[in-house]
């Protein structure tokens, strides 16, 4: 079989493709990392609180400058069992965020942030505000039971 031209031109990329196709582009290790956190934290049972409300998607479905102060996030439960609503504002400074929440109703002592490094321990109020300091940015959970039941945040990017 004869070389064309078009083939001579193409062939470095056919090369790359099959590279790529073939395991010569491994997963980013942060990636694996999230990946197996967002399967090993979620306890069976969990009640989840859908992420209903980002201030990031409405800075940008607006048309105007995204917001440089903090990102808002809203989770509420779909369930009729339990009626509950997690408030986040997300703050970042060097790869590493800053969590300042509200849950409602009040009630659970802790709230329990999962990331890609593991958990960290945010304690809560008798109003429902609480913290939590030097979380890695990228995808995170909350975790809290909430009369009883255990209530879980979609997993999402921060």
């Amino acid at each position: 079989m004869r070389m064309t031209a078009d083939d001579a031109t193409t062939q470095p990329q056919r090369a790359g493709f099959r590279a790529v196709a073939h395991g010569d582009d491994p997963v980013p290790p942060e990636v694996l990392r999230a990946a197996r956190a967002a399967l090993t934290h979620r306890p069976s049972g969990s009640e989840v609180a859908a992420l209903c409300g980002d201030s990031l998607d409405d800075d940008r479905s607006a048309g105007g400058p995204v917001r440089t102060t903090g990102r808002r996030l809203l989770f509420r439960t779909t369930s009729q069992d339990i009626a509950v609503a997690v408030v986040l504002e997300v703050t970042r400074d060097l790869g590493r965020c800053g969590l300042v929440g509200w849950l409602e109703p009040p009630g659970p002592e802790h709230i329990v942030v999962n990331h890609a490094e593991g958990r960290t321990l945010a304690v809560v109020d008798p109003a429902g505000r609480f913290a939590a300091s030097d979380v890695p940015s990228g995808p995170m959970s909350l975790w809290c039971e909430a009369a009883g039941v255990p209530v879980e945040t979609e997993w999402a990017r921060i």
